[in-house]
């Protein structure tokens, strides 16, 4: 199925470790990580295996979470090390500028009053 909806390679999970999945990813893009990794599998672990795929600035949709379980993750590696440089800490506050460029861009949002 991924094939018709033009994927350029296929990883086969029941051939391959996690560990040999996430490196395979990096190697096809040149260590960067992907852009997108898109999660349907519903297998609580996928979850950690596709935020270790993502490169920086990269963008996990996750839609196969929906069995029981629980899945060790650390916020700053999985996801804030991964959102891009320009989380920094300023004073008290982290400049949150490309994230709100894009809920500018893609959707609507109202700030906290």
């Amino acid at each position: 199925m991924a094939k018709e909806f033009s994927a350029d390679h296929l990883i086969n999970v029941e051939e391959t470790t996690s560990e040999e999945r996430i490196q395979i990813v990096k190697d096809l893009t040149h260590g960067r990580g992907a852009d997108v990794v898109i999660d349907v599998r519903g297998i609580p672990t996928a979850l950690v295996e596709g935020l270790e795929m993502l490169g920086n600035g990269g963008v996990l949709l996750e839609r196969g979470i929906c069995g029981h379980g629980t899945v060790p993750i650390s916020p700053h590696r999985h996801i804030l090390a991964r959102t891009s440089a320009s989380w920094e800490w300023q004073g008290n506050r982290l400049r949150l500028l490309p994230a709100l460029r894009l809920m500018e861009r893609y959707g609507q949002w109202v700030p906290l009053q």
